[in-house]
């Protein structure tokens, strides 16, 4: 088939040198464009295959203008570079058309499509129509005849993370994409069914000009973070993230180390939203003692495979100014509930519990504790239901500190 396109190139070369009406002529000018790359299922899940897929847009740019040739489309003949980095080890990259997808006519779409995996070509070619006509034109209107919508499919059910990197390859002895086209003028038939133009952007000869792009895009990971904050009030850590777009994203963990540490430890989950094209916003908080944390999202997709955001900020949980007691929560309990307290300096605590006629029933603390906020559990799995009062003491640096607050056991 190149050999065929040479030998018509050749002709139109000959053809166009020797007609003197094609001098006054305008030759079309095109844009390319490889637009919509997306991929379907990228997890692979249920068992189905993950398909990469784009669109190809032929677009005329100077039709309608004065003295511009029009050219009836006939065949073409294509080729792309992608990024290896989408084949998994032991994998096969199939190459295809949605034959469905195509404003082409049938009779014009291309039937033959390969993948070169050694050198990470994708080709794709045409036949030529050079006995046939069919009038049709490619359009001028924004973004123009989508000419193929092509899918590329892994047989490791699944795609690697990575961009796929589209860019058009210039191809064979001629370094060109070859778009075949028979040509017409707006008053008479220059050559039909006799030859072929091509589109170049390296030969010297008086065929249609084209332009290539393609969009950014491909395989993007299936989580994006347009935001990672957190927030601290007295030892209350919020986090909150907001995701512009998700894919396959079945939750995130969030984990925790001390600043100093690389030990991570995980604080808490939160279920992902799927699949989603908007963003989402997430929250969560936690108590903490007094100390420097670093987080992290720990991303999970439904297929195994993880991914990590790290919050860019350390996280500090100061000391208190002030001694305090909470309320224990929840209350009514049964049978466990915590107490919180607030210690500005190191101290001696004692927290004792009292039921309604005063009668110290058990003693919750009696330990030395050290500037910060604290947290205990207390369990009355062997009280009866009733009120009951609790008590701190606490002896610090030149200040002692004493409160009472009452709670409700509920069995």
């Amino acid at each position: 088939m190149k050999n065929a396109y040479k030998l018509f190139l050749v002709f139109s070369l000959l053809f166009l040198s020797n007609n003197p009406s094609s001098a006054q002529s305008i030759l079309p000018k095109f844009v390319m464009r490889v637009v919509n790359i997306q991929t379907t299922n990228p997890g692979g899940t249920g068992g189905h295959d993950s398909i990469m897929k784009f669109e190809v847009y032929l677009q005329q740019i100077n039709q309608g203008e004065p003295d511009v040739m029009d050219f009836e489309y006939g065949a073409g003949q294509f080729a792309w570079y992608y990024n290896k980095g989408i084949q998994s080890a032991g994998s096969d990259l199939v190459f295809g058309l949605f034959q469905d997808e195509c404003e082409l006519p049938p009779v014009l779409r291309p039937p033959t499509f390969q993948v070169d995996s050694l050198n990470g070509h994708l080709k794709m070619s045409g036949n030529s129509l050079l006995h046939n006509t069919t009038n049709f034109f490619i359009s001028g209107t924004f973004p123009g005849t989508k000419i193929l919508t092509a899918k590329l499919r892994t047989s490791a059910n699944a795609f690697p993370l990575v961009p796929l990197n589209l860019r058009f390859k210039l191809d064979g002895p001629f370094n060109t994409f070859l778009i075949c086209f028979l040509p017409y003028t707006r008053d008479s038939v220059l050559f039909p069914n006799q030859g072929l133009a091509a589109l170049t952007d390296t030969l010297n000869f008086p065929g249609p000009t084209p332009v290539y792009t393609v969009e950014s895009g491909g395989f993007v990971l299936p989580v994006e973070l347009s935001a990672f904050k957190s927030d601290v009030n007295k030892n209350n850590v919020t986090l909150d993230w907001i995701t512009s777009g998700e894919i396959n994203n079945q939750g995130f963990d969030i984990e925790r180390s001390l600043s100093n540490s690389n030990e991570w430890i995980k604080a808490g989950s939160i279920d992902g939203k799927g699949n989603s094209a908007t963003p989402e916003s997430y929250s969560f908080t936690e108590r903490l003692n007094t100390g420097h944390y670093n987080y992290r999202l720990k991303q999970r997709d439904f297929n195994g495979s993880v991914n990590y955001f790290d919050l860019r900020s350390e996280v500090v949980v100061g000391v208190p100014s002030v001694y305090t007691l909470s309320q224990n929560y929840p209350n009514p309990f049964n049978p466990e509930t915590k107490i919180d307290f607030e210690l500005p300096y190191d101290s001696k605590v004692t927290i004792l519990l009292y039921d309604i006629s005063g009668r110290e029933v058990k003693k919750i603390v009696n330990d030395f504790r050290t500037a910060g906020y604290h947290t205990v559990q207390l369990n009355a799995f062997d009280l009866s239901s009733g009120m009951y009062f609790y008590r701190i003491s606490a002896e610090g640096t030149s200040q002692n500190f004493a409160a009472v607050k009452k709670m409700i056991l509920i069995k």
